[in-house]
């Protein structure tokens, strides 16, 4: 297995850093056109949202020389930088997070791919909608769309992920058996995207990837700005295999937001994730992203007083509660829901933060037991979930006892 190493070193000057480094393999020889490239920047005081790729320093691209050295001059140094490595027939690393004022090294392990077997190799190329070559992007086996589980060979032979070359050129390494995959697409300035099926040992058409679109605004409660409040945007059209992974970001100073790289035209629903203490919350709300390449101004959003949610669990016949009671709550059409667990210690009494006023989805998971009553008064689906509309502070009791 051939190993390359990159070795970086950061020189600030005033609020900009020159990156430079070197592309070397395990046998300290320079690795010849390898492509470097800056895939997203997370700032420094806002590090709990989604990286950005709406960074100027996004989508720089630097290529090694004879010597494998490369530099990127005047980035940034207020945002920890995603930085992608590869080279032609290399195994490429993916999301590596560099701090640009940082003295360490930075290492970057690719392994070499056997080109012997023709067989086993996929390959493809990305372009622009001009025809242009797409360099420096992610490329990730889709395993969900092939409805299998890849097998993991002792060889290491197969490839999970690797980065376009200058060209756009790429390849992968997969199982024998298998006839032909679909690849997830990750490129700085483009909409995340899933590739045709591309056919093993054969010469595949290009792959068309488009720009992204981005949604921006402005939170106000009262007609004045929310700062701080963590938003997340999640995918309507969530079939298999073409998932885009919820994205999240926090208000400004000012209010505003910014979401970018989301596939154009597409279904989305915006709204402040559950566990928040600011004092306000967005209802989830359904937005649709303009056409490729362009800005939605969704202008100011009005955002209303968020609430707490008291949940207290009671035995019928007063028969104990087993260990490991669970409750969740859930936000409809957003992504993972909030989940809690009940003890004696806490008196089989829950409280959730930060909902809006809209309607939300709650379960209890107790083993061997089911849901009997409630009050106030819930509805409950075929699927035994509750159904609440939260419009203040209140306390849900729910009586539980064993089932038949």
């Amino acid at each position: 297995m051939l190993s390359i190493i990159i070795t970086a070193a950061a020189i600030t000057i005033s609020g900009v850093t020159s990156i430079r480094g070197r592309v070397l393999d395990q046998d300290d020889q320079p690795i010849v056109g390898a492509v470097v490239c800056i895939n997203s920047a997370t700032p420094k005081e806002n590090a709990n949202t989604n990286p950005s790729q709406s960074s100027p320093d996004c989508g720089t691209i630097a290529v090694t020389d004879q010597h494998g050295q490369f530099q990127f001059a005047d980035v940034s140094d207020e945002s920890i930088l995603s930085i992608t490595a590869g080279a032609t027939n290399y195994r490429g690393m993916i999301n590596r997070s560099v701090d640009p004022t940082a003295t360490d090294d930075l290492e970057f392990q690719l392994t070499k791919l056997d080109t012997s077997d023709n067989g086993r190799l996929v390959t493809g190329r990305l372009v622009s909608p001009e025809g242009v070559p797409v360099a420096g992007a992610a490329i990730t086996i889709n395993r969900n769309a092939q409805m299998i589980t890849l097998p993991q060979p002792t060889t290491g032979a197969v490839t999970p992920s690797t980065v376009s070359d200058l060209e756009g050129g790429f390849a992968l390494h997969i199982p024998g058996p298998m006839s032909s995959v679909t690849v997830k697409i990750e490129a700085s300035g483009y909409a995340p995207s899933l590739s045709p099926a591309l056919h093993v040992g054969r010469t595949n058409p290009p792959i068309q990837i488009n720009a992204g679109t981005s949604l921006t605004g402005r939170l106000v409660a009262n007609g004045e700005p929310v700062a701080g409040l963590m938003l997340e945007v999640v995918q309507q059209n969530r079939s298999l295999g073409n998932l885009i992974t919820p994205r999240k970001t926090r208000t400004a100073e000012d209010g505003t937001f910014r979401i970018d790289l989301l596939p154009p035209m597409a279904e989305f629903t915006l709204c402040s994730p559950l566990g928040q203490s600011t004092g306000t919350a967005l209802p989830v709300t359904l937005v649709t992203t303009p056409r490729a390449g362009m800005l939605a101004d969704l202008g100011d959003v009005a955002v209303g007083p968020s609430h707490r949610l008291t949940v207290k669990l009671i035995s019928f016949g007063g028969q104990p509660i087993p260990t490991g009671a669970r409750c969740y709550l859930k936000q409809k059409h957003a992504s993972s829901p909030d989940y809690q667990s009940f003890s004696s210690s806490n008196g089989y009494t829950l409280t959730f933060q930060g909902v809006a006023s809209e309607v939300v989805e709650l379960g209890i998971a107790v083993d061997g037991y089911e849901v009997i009553h409630t009050d106030p008064f819930c509805q409950i689906d075929v699927n035994r979930r509750l159904n609440l509309k939260v419009l203040d502070d209140r306390t849900l009791t729910i009586a539980i006892k064993k089932s038949q």
